[in-house]
């Protein structure tokens, strides 16, 4: 298969982040430290041009879309369900701080999930409060039983 580096790979070997471009690789790809390596290495010394090959473009192009509006490395972290490595490829592609890189994802998986701003994993205030009012009211049952057996 022929792969291909990615731009957000580019744009980390640009401001002189092999390690990042090498890890951004090998999320877009899948491939191997060895082989993610070699490839990175290979588009340095002029080899290899960057870019997508055909079958490649259209799932990038997918994960890239303005639906959720991630790297497409970090599209595909979060695909996977790795929330802390989507924020960390947000935050080296784009440069910006923890706080903004995390608001970003969050907001990428609200979009994904279709639901408020929330989204999955996170509780509102109401549903924070729900099993201490379920055990409120259990324990206040349970006095009340016991009271009355006792008198």
């Amino acid at each position: 298969m022929d792969h291909r580096v990615c731009p957000e790979a580019v744009a980390a070997l640009e401001r002189g982040h092999l390690i990042d471009a090498i890890r951004l690789v090998r999320a877009d790809t899948g491939l191997g430290l060895a082989e993610a390596k070699s490839l990175v290495e290979r588009y340095q010394r002029g080899e290899i041009d960057a870019g997508a090959s055909d079958a490649d473009a259209s799932e990038r192009h997918r994960a890239s879309s303005p639906a959720h509006g991630l790297p497409s490395a970090a599209a595909a972290a979060l695909a996977r369900g790795r929330v802390i490595e989507a924020i960390k490829i947000v935050r080296r592609v784009e440069g910006i701080d923890l706080k903004a890189a995390k608001q970003r994802v969050d907001e990428a998986r609200a979009r994904m999930s279709g639901k408020g701003a929330t989204g999955i994993g996170f509780a509102g205030p109401a549903e924070r409060r729900r099993p201490f009012a379920l055990v409120f009211v259990l324990v206040a049952v349970l006095c009340l039983a016991w009271y009355v057996l006792l008198t």
